[in-house]
């Protein structure tokens, strides 16, 4: 018998293997849901259990466990555990595996990927276009729903990953999932990719009017930098 923790955090079961087979193909369970033999203490991937593999087609491999399937980000009660649970497990990054297995994800869900992607780069594409006539609007806007549409587009990814039913429509739900937060993301984002090439134009333009400045007066750069903190004193 074994229980396991659904999309909602809350715990079910006991239930038997044949039960949870049966839910594995309804797409009930997935590789990635947390499951334990009953009276057992540890929680661990479905994947990880022999039995299941052919239900799962193959599923995770147990050395790469993955979080548990949630239905929402709202349902982590405690982010903090939540997050030291993960970092617990010592998974091992392997860039070219990652890299394979995102391929073979957008591959194999091609149409509701490239679509939505799409639709995202068209309304980024739309606000641009009204930054064209309206700049500081088109800028504000872009750098609140930046943040929003591309929270979405990964939150459509993510439920990919852990064997979700995703839609289209899902790389919107960065509007009513986590707004404020996805919000407040894209416009800091924003703020420091913008903040190097700022300081760029500054020490450009400062270098520029210090060497018009100098050649101008016949100065030495010594003299041009005294003279510049003298002005500012006297400006305090």
């Amino acid at each position: 018998m074994y229980k396991i923790i659904g999309g909602d955090r809350n715990e079910y079961g006991p239930v038997s293997a044949d039960e949870l087979q049966k839910w594995v193909a309804e797409r009930r369970v997935n590789a990635q849901t947390m499951v334990k033999l009953d009276g057992a203490a540890d929680w661990k991937p479905l994947s990880s259990f022999p039995e299941f593999a052919a239900a799962l087609g193959g599923g995770v491999p147990p050395s790469m466990p993955a979080p548990p399937a949630l239905s929402s980000p709202g349902n982590i009660e405690d982010p903090s555990a939540y997050a030291a649970e993960i970092i617990a497990r010592g998974v091992t990054v392997q860039i070219g595996s990652c890299i394979g297995r995102s391929w073979n994800l957008i591959k194999g869900n091609l149409v509701v990927t490239a679509v939505s992607y799409f639709l995202i780069f068209l309304t980024i594409m739309s606000i641009g276009f009204i930054g064209a006539f309206i700049p500081f609007l088109g800028n504000i806007l872009g750098a609140i729903l930046q943040g929003v549409l591309m929270g979405g587009y990964f939150w459509l990814l993510l439920k990919l990953i852990r064997g979700e039913e995703a839609e289209i429509v899902d790389a919107f739900s960065g509007f009513n999932l986590a707004f404020v937060q996805l919000m407040l993301t894209g416009i800091v984002t924003t703020i420091l990719a913008a903040l190097p090439v700022f300081i760029a134009v500054v020490a450009f333009m400062g270098s520029f009017f210090m060497t018009i400045f100098s050649a101008a007066i016949s100065l030495h750069i010594s003299q041009v930098f005294a003279l510049a903190r003298k002005l500012v004193a006297e400006g305090d």
